[in-house]
């Protein structure tokens, strides 16, 4: 679950994944087209950016069977989406203010390359729980003066890591969508990736 055991390269701007699972129909799976294509607009089909470009019969036909099988509603693209860049150093957290905070995407949205940004709200959620943990064994979430302070060591803490993923996964999206490769991750990088927090 999570895995994307299919994914196809770049058709131009374009590219066209398949994941294992369906978020919300068991036993189905998904798929997803993106694209950096300068004349799509929501509610486009997406076959629409495949066509121009020469692709193989074989892939061709797998991927309209994607589009055939699906309801026709669902095969429209939907929406432009918004990477959201974390700041590169500690001291401005990320706009958290008085008792709010954001996670996950919403505070630093990463582009789907390694799977990562469902990796990074866990993180966050970890870390935030430990500074909410160790402020409740000195009552300091008695005083909501202190929430603020707390918010700000929460993300302030975050930011050097969460930035270092967030750049690696921007440099890979934009080589997938030129066709380029980008370099398998050194193994320094993947221990400290998978060491986690």
């Amino acid at each position: 679950k999570g895995v994307n055991p299919m994914g196809w390269p770049t058709f131009g701007p374009t590219s066209f994944s398949a994941y294992n699972f369906h978020p919300t129909m068991p036993g189905m799976i998904g798929w997803t087209v993106t694209t950096k294509h300068p004349n799509v607009k929501p509610g486009d089909h997406p076959w629409s950016v495949f066509e121009p470009y020469a692709v193989s019969k074989e892939d061709e036909d797998i991927i309209k069977a994607f589009f055939d099988l699906s309801p026709e509603e669902d095969v429209r693209f939907v929406s432009e989406s918004k990477v959201v860049k974390p700041p590169s150093e500690p001291g401005q957290g990320w706009g958290g203010k008085g008792r709010v905070t954001l996670i996950g995407d919403a505070a630093h949205a990463l582009r789907a390359a390694s799977g990562l940004g469902g990796a990074m709200a866990f993180e966050d959620g970890a870390v935030l729980c430990r500074i909410l943990s160790d402020a409740c064994g000195t009552n300091l979430l008695l005083d909501r003066s202190c929430t603020e302070e707390i918010i700000s060591q929460f993300e302030n803490s975050r930011i050097p890591r969460v930035y270092i993923v967030w750049e690696d996964e921007w440099d890979r999206a934009e080589k997938f969508y030129t066709e380029k490769r980008a370099e398998p991750w050194t193994a320094e990088y993947k221990e400290w990736l998978f060491q986690g927090v």
